[in-house]
């Protein structure tokens, strides 16, 4: 469960555009610059927000290896999947499943009948009880343009549906 600590501070790490890749000479030098990071920073949850992972036939093995710092130093993590990730050999459903196999993942799927992978939210509560003092929100924002059959290229985003589901969560979390 995530907390907020005594002083009622919560820190996250964002790591994004890492582009691990598998047999890749940079690997080593990202881990000990993330493992830099984590010393110095000491965060209470390290969030990935896409393309952690290049375009490799070894996905699971990329995600395993770029989660390894977090997950040796037990910190919770979560991942958002970015327009690269799943250029490899997963698609995004089956590169989520891996995610959410992984040690101190919080990564989940989010709900089938909304569109994309990998739309949820986590709560962090208050220290001295189980109340929520804030809540986190992961939305997938796809990989390329829907729409091009039609002319219009470049990548995805967020969808109003999307859009409707944030708002639908949020509206309940005032009323309680």
């Amino acid at each position: 469960m995530l907390r907020f600590n005594a002083a009622r501070k919560f820190k996250i790490l964002q790591l994004t555009d890492i582009h691990w890749k598998m047999g890749s000479t940079q690997n080593k030098r990202i881990s000990s610059l993330i493992h830099s990071i984590l010393s110095v920073e000491k965060p209470d949850l390290v969030v990935l927000t896409g393309d952690f992972v290049h375009s490799t036939h070894e996905t699971k093995e990329a995600c395993r290896e770029v989660t390894t710092p977090m997950i040796q130093r037990g910190i919770p993590w979560a991942a958002v999947i970015g327009n690269h990730d799943d250029e490899g050999d997963l698609s995004r459903l089956d590169l989520m499943n891996c995610l959410e196999s992984l040690p101190l993942s919080l990564t989940q799927k989010g709900p089938a009948e909304l569109g994309g992978t990998g739309n949820y939210r986590l709560a962090v509560h208050l220290q001295e009880s189980d109340e929520v003092g804030a809540w986190l929100y992961f939305l997938d924002s796809f990989s390329n343009s829907p729409l091009q059959s039609r002319g219009i290229g470049g990548y995805a985003w967020i969808t109003h549906e999307q859009i409707a589901w944030f708002r639908s969560l949020h509206a309940s979390t005032e009323t309680t």
